[in-house]
């Protein structure tokens, strides 16, 4: 298993038998395609709380057949930068996003 985490938290990550990466580091995205590399090419499941363009990395490192999980949007609800932003707009998008992954003939899916 992979898991990505904060620098402070990969000792406790790693001490529950997950290969841990830091999604702060500058070379997170080739680090997790090496993972997948290691794991026969891709991985089975991947599950993404963050945002849209991590969403994209995760399906980009899925196996044929392979399931990429959605569940939240964590990097819209914490952007204080930018409050016109819509909420609602990105999570429409993510969800056109991901149901239009599974129309694309590749074997994986995404929910």
């Amino acid at each position: 298993a992979v898991g990505s985490c904060s620098a402070g938290a990969i000792s406790f990550v790693e001490s529950l038998g997950v290969t841990a990466i830091d999604y702060n580091s500058e070379n997170y995205a080739e680090q997790l395609k090496a993972e997948a590399e290691k794991h026969g090419g891709g991985f089975d499941a991947v599950f993404d709380a963050y945002s849209l363009s991590s969403m994209k990395l995760g399906y980009s490192v899925l196996k044929p057949g392979g399931k990429l999980v959605a569940y939240g949007f964590s990097d819209c609800v914490r952007n204080e930068d930018d409050q016109q932003r819509s909420l609602m707009l990105t999570a429409v998008s993510g969800l056109i996003w991901i149901h239009g992954m599974n129309w694309w003939p590749d074997g994986k899916s995404a929910e």
